[in-house]
This record gives C-alpha cells, sequence and structure tokens, in this order.
C-alpha cells in the first residue's frame, strides 16, 4: 500500500460510515414494505406466494434486502480497517489528529481550535503519521514473510 492508497482508504471512512447507516435504514423500509405486502395480501383471493404478482414483489424485497446486506458487509470491512490502521499508531497525538480528519470529519480549522496546534504542525503531524503507518505496514508484512 502506498500513502495515496493509505489516505484514500482512511478518507472513506466516513463515506462508509454513512452508507452503512443508509443501508441499514434501507433494510428498515424494505421489511417495513414486505410486512405491508403480505399483511394486505396473505389473506386475499387467489393469494399464492410463488405465483403473486405480490409475492414476486416480495421476492425482489427480498434479494435487494440481500444485496444491501453484501454491500454493508463489504463496507464494514473497509470501516475497520481504516480503524485498526489508526489505531495501529503509537503516537496518541498522531492517532487523534488522524481520528479527527478522517474519523470525525473535522476542518483543520476546526482542528486548530479543538486542540491548539497551528495549521502546519497539523498538516506536519497527519504527514509524520502517515508515514509511520506505512513504515509499520511494511514492517509486519516483512515479518510475516519472515
Amino acid at each position: 500500500m502506498d500513502r495515496f492508497e493509505l489516505v484514500t482508504l482512511l478518507s472513506q471512512y466516513l463515506e462508509c460510515k454513512n452508507k452503512i447507516n443508509n443501508n441499514l435504514d434501507e433494510i428498515q423500509r424494505l421489511r417495513s414494505c414486505m410486512s405491508k405486502v403480505t399483511v394486505a395480501y396473505k389473506d386475499a383471493p387467489g393469494w399464492d406466494r410463488k405465483t403473486s404478482d405480490h409475492a414476486v414483489i416480495l421476492t425482489e424485497i427480498e434479494k435487494l434486502s440481500d444485496h444491501i446486506k453484501e454491500d454493508t458487509a463489504k463496507l464494514q470491512d473497509k470501516y475497520v480497517k481504516a480503524e485498526l490502521l489508526i489505531d495501529y499508531l503509537d503516537d496518541r497525538c498522531e492517532r487523534e489528529v488522524l481520528q479527527l480528519i478522517y474519523v470525525n470529519g473535522c476542518s483543520r480549522r476546526e482542528i486548530e481550535a479543538k486542540l491548539g496546534y497551528s495549521r502546519a504542525q497539523i498538516y506536519r503531524i497527519q504527514r509524520k503519521a502517515l508515514k509511520n503507518i506505512l513504515r509499520k505496514m511494511k514492517l509486519s508484512t516483512k515479518d510475516d514473510t519472515r
């Protein structure tokens, strides 16, 4: 992994978090639709779970729900990986700056106000933290190959 890939992965953290929440909301909405269709038509004359138009709708809702669950699982993998990379750092200050940037989505100005660092210090800390993560990752992959 290079610096660009690392920054991309960390930057996707908030996006993944939001998509996961949206997926969970969508699953709830689909379940609600499914229960409404089931309740409305299960006792209707001619209702057949396998051939009815409404049954087809239910099947499609179930497929969508499964697809959303799969998407959520992939997003959670990225989400956890980003968290682990930040937790990989030994320096508390570096972890804190990366968490504020990538996890909380804070701007440099907000970080300045929260931590009392200058903008230049924040950039230096961020750059050093990213280098440290990459260095540690290279060391751990060398250890894995031994």
